[in-house]
């Protein structure tokens, strides 16, 4: 499954990055993490799947 390639690495990556934006941006307060998964088949979309607010 596509939600599965998120690895513990990617996620530490992302929240170093999201840490260095609200440090430059201070007037944002919260940041969330979503997971959109796609399947496709060729180039039709077979499955979409959403997780919302994901945290490592």
């Amino acid at each position: 499954m596509p939600e599965e390639s998120i690895r513990r690495d990617k996620m530490n990556n992302l929240k170093n990055a999201a840490e260095e934006y609200l440090y430059q941006h201070p007037e944002w307060k919260y940041i969330q993490f979503d997971v959109l998964a796609i399947t496709l088949r060729g180039e039709e979309v077979l499955e979409m799947f959403l997780i919302e607010d994901v945290y490592f």
